[in-house]
This record gives structure tokens, C-alpha cells and sequence, in this order.
């Protein structure tokens, strides 16, 4: 472990997923969808406009994101990652310091919720150049785990700001804070640039040197041999499914999670709460250390996510509001949520190469912003024709067997 506390480069990787966290839990989870109740007189009105918005920002996201992806990989990927940065920091304070004009509001906000996940498009594409291919799963756990933190810290910000600041005065400063916590991590992918550019030009040199020397030597015997060149791995369906069907769990399970223990269940909002935070504070640490330990088994320890994944849906079906299975399901959420995101992640970066992971990881954000769109259309569907939240889990659960089917059929990453 101490490869990793006392790491720089994880540290400086990190920091973006501190700041990212915050945007989440503020402008696409929580304050900005309450906000947008807010400016409709009508609540349906809002819902549908919001889910306009997402279903708009999330559909262009997955378009662009290979090709963004490709474009990093060409022009150069810092300036790319702070350019990102910069336009959905602006973008959004634009968005919500004219949220008068809800077209201006909803347009704006469009354009800096596409800008901040094909920044992350980006951020993910610098895993392969950060670390060997078997530490990637350490790093990309170590940083999911400083997400939690920076979620826990925007959130206490929330908390001692919301008496004494309009939501619009909260809304503008998030979106400063955004950025200047994303600056460390523009600063650190920016002098890694550099370095890598210098290093290249320094060899480039070298072997201009070398070459002119050769042609005043001697000619010697031509020794043919054929140039051996590493190709861009192929991003197999396979991959792509079992990442979609994990996030896909995520992303339905812990959504409509605290809707399902209170409609369903029976549970009161505190209890919920209190639930919920615990999880995320046992996510914060049981995350950087399962993807320590997945290093040198990861399919096993994939196999056994996905497991975990169904034991979680089954756990929910048969819960109770005064069961001990509820904090059997907090533990087991807490070790999944976040380690399985990160695991999968990791993996990906195993296969990509450095100089086309830009595009490759363009592809791995298709399996998951889809999983972000369709998860809540499924939910949608099957309430719209009388079903429930446990038929919802019962189906995610098919979907997990189906991964898990597929995870022996495939090769190892």
C-alpha cells in the first residue's frame, strides 16, 4: 500500500475526481434538479423539462465521446482536459445565473454537462501513461475513494452555505469551486505533458544524431527484418456488456434505491439518510483497498462483483424496515458501488494502449452513459405498464447472470 499513499502521481491523478464528484452530487444529482422545481409553477413541467435535459446532454455525450476521445489522442490530451474544464465551469454559471430565460437555463447547462463528461472521457484516458498495466486497477480505485471524499466535502459545503446564501449565490459558487479544485489536476496533466513532449524531442534528436553517424561509417552488411507494429487493441462487445451490466445495477439500484425503501419498504427519510451515509463512508475506504487486492486476480474478483451484484438485488427484495439485512446490504453496497466501477475501469485500461486511449475510452463511456440512460427508461418502462420496483430487480438480477455467463466465455483482460 504504500506504493500508492505516498504516490504523487496518484495523488496528483486524483484530484480531478475529488472536484467531479462535487459537480455530480450538485449540478446533475441534487441542487440543480431541486432548483429547477423551483423555477416551474407546475412540478410536472419541471420533471419533463429535466429530464429533456438530461436525456439531451447524455444522448450527445455518447456521440461525441469517441470521436472527442480521438481528437485528445491527436492534438494532445491536457489542453484538451483544461478546455473541458474551463467551458463547463463557465457554461454552467452562465446556466444559472440567467435561469429567468429556462431556455437560456436549460441550453447553457446542455453544453456544460457535455463539456464535464467528455472531460471525463478524457481524465480516464490518462490511466494507461500514469501506471504499469498491473498497478491501473490500484490507481483507478485510490482515486474513485478520493471521490467519495470530495462528494462528502461539496456536500458539508452545501450544508454550511444553504441558511445564508439564495440557491442561485450557492449554485454560481459550486460552479467556481469546480473548476479552481480541478486546477491541481489541469496543472499536473499539463507539466506531464510537457515532460513527455521534451522526453520525445530529446529522442527524436538522439536518433537524428545516431543516424547521421551511420552514414559516415563504413556501409555494412543490411541485416532485413520486418518492422513489428503494435496495433489498437479491438474493444471486444464482450467488455463492453458486462461494464454496461454492472454500472447498469449501479446506476438503477442506488437511484431509485431510497424510493424503493420508502414507497415500498416503508422506511423513513432519516433512516434512509443515515443509511446512505454510512455507505458512502464505508465506500471511501473498502474502494482503494479491494482494488489493491484485485491487482493479481481480476477476473476473479470480477466474477465475484458481479455475484455481489445479485446477492445486493436479492437482498432488496426480501428487505424489511427493522431487518438485519439492511445493514448486510449497507456493507455489501458499500464494497460494490464504487469498487466495481473503479475495477472495471482499471481493467479497461489494461487492454487500451497509451496513444489511442483517448478513442478506446470513448467507447467505455458509451457502455456507461447508456447504462445512465437505460436504466431509468426501464424503470419507466415497466411502471408504465403496471409493474414495480421489485420486478426492476429481478430483471437487473438476469442481466448480472447473463454477465457473469459471458465473463467465462471471454479472455482475460
Amino acid at each position: 500500500m504504500k506504493h500508492i499513499l505516498f504516490n504523487r502521481t496518484y495523488w496528483g491523478y486524483s484530484t480531478y475526481d475529488f472536484s467531479n464528484s462535487g459537480f455530480v452530487l450538485i449540478f446533475q444529482s441534487f441542487l440543480l434538479p431541486v432548483f429547477f422545481l423551483s423555477i416551474f409553477p407546475e412540478a410536472l413541467d419541471a420533471e419533463f423539462s429535466w429530464s429533456i435535459v438530461v436525456a439531451f446532454y447524455s444522448i450527445i455525450s455518447i456521440i461525441l465521446s469517441p470521436i472527442v476521445g480521438a481528437f485528445g489522442d491527436r492534438s494532445g490530451r491536457a489542453s484538451l482536459f483544461a478546455t473541458l474544464i474551463f467551458c463547463a465551469g463557465i457554461m454552467t454559471f452562465y446556466a444559472v445565473s440567467n435561469y429567468e430565460t429556462v431556455a437560456i437555463l436549460m441550453v447553457a447547462f446542455v453544453i456544460a454537462a457535455v463539456a464535464f463528461e467528455l472531460s471525463q472521457v478524457i481524465y480516464d484516458s490518462f490511466l494507461p501513461e500514469l501506471e504499469i498495466p498491473e498497478r491501473r486497477i490500484s490507481l483507478s480505485s485510490f482515486a474513485w475513494g478520493i471521490g467519495y471524499l470530495g462528494g462528502a466535502f461539496f456536500a458539508v459545503c452545501y450544508l454550511l452555505v444553504d441558511d445564508r446564501l439564495e440557491d442561485v449565490r450557492i449554485l454560481q459558487m459550486f460552479a467556481v469551486l469546480y473548476v479552481l479544485f480541478s486546477l491541481p489536476a489541469i496543472w499536473f496533466f499539463c507539466v506531464r505533458s510537457k515532460k513527455k513532449q521534451k522526453k520525445a524531442n530529446t529522442s527524436r534528436a538522439k536518433f537524428s544524431s545516431a543516424t547521421s553517424s551511420r552514414r559516415t561509417e563504413k556501409p555494412r552488411r543490411e541485416i532485413s527484418h520486418k518492422k513489428t507494429v503494435q496495433s489498437s487493441p479491438v474493444v471486444g462487445w464482450k467488455n463492453l456488456f458486462i461494464i454496461w451490466a454492472i454500472l447498469q445495477s449501479a446506476v438503477v439500484s442506488f437511484s431509485f434505491a431510497s424510493i424503493y425503501m420508502s414507497k415500498y419498504i416503508g422506511m423513513s427519510t432519516t433512516q434512509i439518510g443515515v443509511y446512505v451515509l454510512c455507505m458512502q463512508l464505508l465506500a471511501v475506504i473498502l474502494t482503494p483497498v479491494i482494488g489493491f487486492y484485485s491487482e493479481d486476480r481480476p477476473m476473479i474478483v470480477l466474477r465475484l462483483c458481479l455475484l455481489g451484484w445479485l446477492v445486493f438485488l436479492l437482498g432488496l427484495l426480501a428487505l424489511t424496515v427493522d431487518s438485519w439485512i439492511i445493514w448486510a446490504l449497507v456493507i455489501l453496497g458499500a464494497a460494490l458501488v464504487g469498487s466495481t466501477q473503479a475495477i472495471v475501469r482499471g481493467l479497461f485500461a489494461r487492454q487500451v494502449i497509451e496513444d489511442v486511449s483517448g478513442v478506446q475510452f470513448g467507447y467505455f463511456a458509451i457502455a456507461q452513459k447508456g447504462a445512465a440512460l437505460t436504466g431509468p427508461g426501464l424503470v419507466t418502462l415497466i411502471l408504465a405498464f403496471g409493474g414495480n420496483l421489485s420486478l426492476v430487480y429481478v430483471l437487473l438480477g438476469c442481466l448480472i447472470i447473463a454477465a457473469i455467463g459471458i465473463s467465462f466465455k471471454m479472455a482475460p483482460w
